[in-house]
């Protein structure tokens, strides 16, 4: 699958959460990994070398230290707590061996799942700063959507970045997510304007 990919000009990511099935994804080439739950230092030093991406869920991380939601069934159940074992520790070697991390939340599922997406900015305080988490967001995403070179969708200009001849993707939010993320939990009353493309989906000034 990795040559695959590589042939077409792109690359693989994959969603792990043990150790052993990581190490596999990371020798075999793979360049991002969703969650990547369970890690030792040597691994996560490897992913820093190789230039693996890693995708965390730290607030996922908190639920699962603290119970599954009342929807999962049993076996999902089982598996979250199994989840919430490693991945503090895990995510705190990420951070400390600063391998490039992208932002994402795995709050998926029913709409009260999903409305807990915009926890995880507040969430990630535990291992960076402020500043840290927004360019994770923002550039840094881009970064890596950015990896599947002529596959990349965004082929127009730059993504991620506020510059000329850029896509004009803006948020205007009402305070200063630098000294506190949590404004960013209530976009509805934080986001003034959404502007996605060019095109402004919602102005409130």
């Amino acid at each position: 699958a990795v040559q695959a990919a590589s042939d077409y000009d792109t690359y693989v990511m994959a969603h792990a959460h043990n150790l052993a099935g990581i190490k596999r994804l990371i020798a075999a080439g793979v360049m991002s990994i969703e969650h990547a739950s369970i890690l030792d230092k040597q691994t996560v030093r490897e992913m820093k070398r190789k230039g693996v991406w890693a995708s965390p869920g730290v607030f996922a991380c908190q639920m699962a230290q603290t119970g599954a939601p009342d929807y999962f069934n049993a076996l999902q159940k089982a598996k979250f707590a199994e989840f919430g074992k490693g991945c503090m520790a895990a995510y705190q070697l990420l951070a400390d061996e600063g391998v490039n991390v992208a932002f994402g939340s795995d709050m998926l599922g029913p709409p009260q799942s999903q409305a807990l997406q915009v926890k995880e900015f507040a969430a990630r305080t535990l291992f960076y700063t402020p500043a840290q988490i927004l360019a994770q967001a923002t550039s840094g995403n881009a970064n890596l959507v950015g990896m599947s070179n002529t596959r990349n969708p965004y082929q127009d200009g730059a993504l991620g970045v506020i510059r000329v001849g850029a896509y004009a993707d803006l948020l205007l939010i009402d305070g200063n997510p630098l000294e506190d993320l949590t404004i960013l939990e209530d976009p509805e009353e934080n986001l003034l304007l959404i502007m996605k493309n060019v095109i402004v989906h919602k102005n409130t000034l």
